[in-house]
C-alpha cells in the first residue's frame, strides 16, 4: 500500500516541499539547467506522493517521469545517475557529507536520502518532530 506524504491537491504542501527541493538541490550544487535536475526533483515529488514508485525504480518511477518530459524512462537513469555521481564525488572530495547525504550507491538510495532528507527538513521549519 503506498504511503502519501503530500497531494497534489493541497496547493501549501506541494509549495513547501517543491521550495525546499530547491533549496537542497541548490546547496548540493545541482545546477537548473541539468537535464536530470528536473527528472530529479519529479522523482522526489512523485517519491512523496506515492512511496511504491521506487519498488522496481526501473519499472515504475523513470517510466512515469519520462512520460512528463517525452523522454526515454533509459535517458531520466542516466540524467539521474550523473548527477547522483556528481554529488557523490563532492562529497568524496570534502571527506564527509554534503547537508547529510552520504556518497550513496544506486539513484534509489539517492533518492530516498534526499526525499528523508526533505521531510526531515520541512518537519523542522513546520516545528513538528518526526521522530
Amino acid at each position: 500500500m503506498a504511503e502519501t506524504i503530500y497531494t497534489k491537491n493541497a496547493p501549501d504542501s506541494h509549495l513547501s516541499y517543491c521550495q525546499i527541493i530547491i533549496d537542497l538541490l541548490d546547496e548540493m550544487d545541482i545546477s537548473s539547467n541539468k537535464k536530470g535536475y528536473d527528472y530529479l526533483k519529479d522523482a522526489i515529488l512523485f517519491y512523496l506522493e506515492d512511496n511504491t514508485l521506487l519498488e522496481p525504480v526501473t519499472k515504475k518511477l523513470y517510466p512515469k517521469i519520462a512520460k512528463k518530459y517525452e523522454t526515454t524512462p533509459t535517458r531520466v537513469m542516466q540524467a539521474i545517475d550523473q548527477i547522483r555521481k556528481k554529488v557523490s564525488s563532492n562529497i568524496s572530495e570534502k571527506n564527509g557529507t554534503i547537508t547529510g547525504i552520504n556518497a550513496l550507491e544506486s539513484n534509489k538510495e539517492f533518492i530516498i536520502a534526499l526525499t528523508n532528507k526533505i521531510i526531515d527538513k520541512r518537519s523542522f521549519l513546520n516545528g513538528n518532530d518526526l521522530h
